[in-house]
């Protein structure tokens, strides 16, 4: 299993992530972000804040499921983001194949492998490129896709 260790500084930690339908004040991890954007097409701000939501509660899923963190992580991740009036799952359904595509093709991806930043805690994450592609089917289904 490859895995590289990354500290992120507190201000980065899921739960202190500022969003709102209009801006975005902290980078997410964009694994689970930028394929949401892509699908849907360069979308207004509004719909980018809508991404980074749906975006960080997928990639507090995706640990989950692996076994790395624990659901009151994922809980927790969640409450803040629809504390802040965002959605935790899709608004309207967005392709599995076409989210997996958009994927294909973020920058992090290295010789047609993905690689994802996934948490090992809040505030601590690793970077792997392991992950099984039906428990990011399965994620993406669990936000609401099809």
């Amino acid at each position: 299993m490859a895995e590289s260790a990354v500290t992120l500084p507190a201000q980065v930690v899921p739960l202190s992530v500022s969003v709102t339908p209009l801006a975005v004040t902290e980078v997410t991890p964009v694994d689970m972000l930028r394929p949401i954007v892509t699908v849907m097409g360069l979308p207004p701000a509004t719909d980018v804040g809508d991404a980074v939501a749906v975006g960080l509660c997928a990639a507090a899923r995706l640990p989950h499921r692996l076994g790395m963190i624990g659901a009151g992580d994922v809980r927790r991740v969640e409450a803040v983001v629809a504390a802040h009036a965002l959605p935790t799952r899709l608004r309207s359904p967005l392709a599995t194949p076409a989210l997996l595509e958009a994927m294909s093709r973020d920058k992090k991806a290295r010789a047609g492998s993905l690689r994802f930043v996934l948490l090992k805690a809040l505030g601590e994450a690793v970077v792997r490129a392991d992950v099984p592609k039906a428990d990011v089917e399965a994620v993406w289904r669990e936000v609401g896709s099809p």
